[in-house]
């Protein structure tokens, strides 16, 4: 994934640059894949797009990162950054769709249903379903 980060960087397609990193980090979480390696590659590409000012992908990236933290029971820190106003998920959810921002709303109700099933609360994950 790095070589395909570095070639999107060098033909100056930053947005998919970005975009196969975020992937490559929602894969790790999904397949089971270290959570603490998973956690460190979340918080070095969440640097980079602050680096190549990628604010919106960040924001839908957090959610994923957010997630690899609560599986592995630590703090919500994936929106502790300066650069961006948000402190939590639910003030990027709140401003996403006051704002019509419907990618990363369903970004994060999927994640969320996502996370439901990790933590096997299925009745939230089936209510979540229901309503988006």
């Amino acid at each position: 994934i790095s070589q395909c980060h570095q070639q999107a960087l060098r033909v100056g397609d930053i947005e998919y640059a970005v975009f196969s990193s975020h992937m490559h980090c929602q894969v790790m979480m999904l397949s089971g894949s270290h959570l603490a390696v998973a956690n460190k590659l979340c918080d070095v590409l969440s640097k980079e797009m602050i680096r190549l000012n990628q604010v919106q992908s960040l924001l839908e990236h957090s959610s994923i990162h957010n997630m690899v933290l609560q599986l592995a029971g630590g703090d919500d820190t994936a929106f502790d950054f300066p650069e961006i106003s948000f402190k939590s998920e639910d003030e990027v959810l709140d401003e996403a769709e006051s704002s019509g921002k419907i990618v990363i709303a369903n970004s994060i109700y999927t994640n969320r249903v996502m996370r439901a099933f990790f933590f096997r609360n299925y009745n939230y994950a089936k209510d979540m379903t229901k309503k988006y």
